[in-house]
C-alpha cells in the first residue's frame, strides 16, 4: 500500500448504517467486517465487493464488542456476558455467562476456536465446545489480555505492575512462560504485528511499537491524537492517527512519517483495521471507510 498523499489511495465510504459504530472486526479470511452500533444492531459488510449485509438486532443498548473465531463464528458482549453467533445458521449456538461486571476487552484464537474475555478483576478462557469457562486467569485490575495472530499465545499487560506476561496456549496453566517488567505508562490498547513480533501500544502522547519477545521499546511514534493506529500486512510499516481526522504512515523502524489522504467527512477517527488478506485499511470514524490502492 502506498503511503504518500495522492491519487493512489482511494477512499471508499460504504452505504451509511443507521447508528454510530461502537466496535469492529474482520473475519479471518478478510471477506466481512462486522460492526457493532449504537442503535444495539450487528452489521455486516462484504469487504471484498463493498457490499452491505444483512444485520442482526441483539440485546444491547449502547456500546458492545464484537470479534470473529473463525470466518462463520463470532462472538460480541452483553453487558457481563458473550454470545456466539453462527454465521451459516443465523442463531446463536452459546451463551457464557460469568462475569459480575462489564466485559471491556475480547481476543479470539481461530486455532483453538477460544475467546479471552476481561472485565475489571476478571478474565476468562472461553470454548465454544463448552458450557462454563475453560478456565479462569488470575488478574487485579484492568489488565489488557490479547492473544498472537497465531493464536498460539497469549499476552498480558499489567499497567500498575509494569509488568508483561507471555502464556503458552496449550500450558497457561502452569503460568507464564515469560515475564517481562515494562517501563512505560499512559496505554489505552495493545496491537500486535501480524507475524507476532511486535507490538503497538496506544498511549496519550502518540504509539509505542515493542518487540513482542522482549517487550523492549523500539521506536516511538508522537500524536495529538492517537486514537488509533495498526500494522500492515507484512508488520514493516504502521498506520496511525496523528489528527483526528488524519492518518499517517511509517516504515518501521523509521520515525518520519507520510500522510495518508482520507477524505471521510466530520467525524473522527476511532478505529483503524488493516484487512488480514487483501490491501486494504478499514478506517472507523463513526461509520465505515475503506482505504486502498485505486489500482
Amino acid at each position: 500500500m502506498q503511503s504518500t498523499a495522492g491519487p493512489e489511495l482511494n477512499t471508499y465510504l460504504t452505504e451509511r448504517m443507521d447508528g454510530i459504530i461502537q466496535d469492529s472486526s474482520y473475519s479471518p479470511n478478510g471477506e466481512m467486517i462486522a460492526c457493532t452500533l449504537d442503535s444495539g444492531y450487528l452489521v455486516f459488510h462484504d469487504a471484498v465487493k463493498n457490499k452491505r449485509h444483512s444485520s442482526v438486532p441483539t440485546m444491547n443498548q449502547g456500546s458492545f464488542l464484537v470479534d470473529f473465531i473463525s470466518p462463520t463464528l463470532l462472538v460480541h458482549t452483553t453487558e457481563n456476558d458473550l454470545s456466539v453467533l453462527n454465521l451459516e445458521k443465523r442463531e446463536y449456538i452459546s451463551l457464557f455467562s460469568k462475569h459480575s461486571s462489564k466485559i471491556y476487552s475480547i481476543s479470539t484464537s481461530s486455532m483453538f476456536k477460544n475467546t479471552i474475555s476481561v472485565a475489571e478483576n476478571e478474565a476468562y478462557i472461553w470454548d465454544i465446545r463448552e458450557k462454563n469457562p475453560h478456565a479462569k486467569i488470575p488478574v487485579q485490575g484492568r489488565p489488557l489480555i490479547k492473544y498472537s495472530p497465531d493464536g498460539r499465545i497469549f499476552m498480558a499487560l499489567f499497567e500498575e505492575m509494569k509488568e508483561m506476561r507471555l502464556f503458552d496456549v496449550r500450558s497457561y496453566m502452569a503460568g507464564p512462560y515469560k515475564t517481562k517488567n515494562i517501563e512505560i505508562e499512559g496505554y489505552t490498547d495493545v496491537c500486535f504485528s501480524p507475524d507476532g513480533f511486535g507490538f503497538a501500544l496506544i498511549r496519550e502522547d502518540g504509539f509505542s511499537i515493542a518487540d513482542g519477545l522482549s517487550g523492549d521499546i523500539t521506536m516511538h511514534l508522537p500524536s495529538e491524537n492517537s486514537t488509533a493506529g495498526c500494522f500492515t500486512q507484512d508488520s514493516r510499516s504502521f498506520i496511525y492517527t496523528t489528527g483526528s481526522k488524519e492518518i499517517s504512515m511509517a516504515t518501521i523502524p523509521e520515525t518520519n512519517s507520510a500522510p495518508i489522504s482520507f477524505d471521510g467527512g466530520e467525524c473522527s477517527i476511532s478505529a483503524l483495521h488493516y484487512n488480514p488478506c487483501f490491501e486494504q485499511v478499514a478506517v472507523i470514524h463513526g461509520q465505515l471507510s475503506f482505504l486502498q490502492n485505486s489500482t
